[in-house]
């Protein structure tokens, strides 16, 4: 039990230490960081343009293009069609392409 604990504060520090050091580098607006440390907590998530614009209280075109096309173009979120509709998808080696 306390090694598992001890794993726990280990990871709840990594993630702590992570978050820091993608907030300092300055390549991403709060949106996008948002949306990169959720989808670190949680790969194979799928986004749709207008949730994250709705969740981040921003216009279709801001959540399109400023934040979820750019992260694609980047490589970390990989583009995906269900029917009509565009998401867009954590990868799961997220942390590993940051």
């Amino acid at each position: 039990m306390d090694q598992l604990e001890a794993t726990i504060k280990r990871k709840k520090q990594e993630m702590k230490d992570f978050e820091k050091q993608l907030a300092d580098l300055d390549l991403f607006n709060h949106r996008q960081l948002a949306l990169l440390l959720h989808g670190m907590k949680h790969p194979g998530f799928r986004y749709s343009i207008r949730s994250h614009g709705t969740s981040h209280k921003v216009i279709y075109q801001t959540a399109r293009m400023e934040d979820l096309l750019t992260l694609a173009d980047h490589g970390l979120l990989e583009r995906r069609k269900q029917g009509r509709q565009l998401l867009l998808q954590a990868s799961a080696d997220l942390g590993k392409r940051l």
